[in-house]
């Protein structure tokens, strides 16, 4: 005696959970990336408070600094970015509602 859902097996009273769709791991790495943009603009903030603070040197190793975390926020933005759009136009899904309800 046993029924089987899309995403769940019982099988003799025991429940074997399935994996879940594809687009909540979409939405995982999404907010992963979000949050470590949160990261790198504290930590561009605090490269900037350095590079506005006098100093003998010239430099150039503050800019550099802000520049190399200026271009990993702006990836970890068009990776997510890619991530949603793939989410977007992915196929109908029975759980399409709660899909549209993750992007906002």
């Amino acid at each position: 005696m046993g029924t089987r859902t899309k995403n769940n097996t019982i099988c003799g009273g025991a429940l074997t959970v399935g994996l879940p769709p594809a687009w909540v791991d979409i939405s995982e790495e999404i907010a992963a990336n979000v949050q470590r943009v949160r990261a790198k603009m504290a930590e561009l903030a605090k490269a900037h408070a350095k590079a506005l603070m006098p100093s003998f040197g010239d430099g150039k190793e503050d800019q550099h600094r802000i520049e190399t975390v200026t271009q990993e926020i702006t990836d970890l933005l068009k990776r997510s970015e890619k991530r949603l759009q793939r989410l977007s136009a992915a196929g109908p899904f029975e759980d399409s509602n709660v899909r549209k309800n993750v992007q906002v």
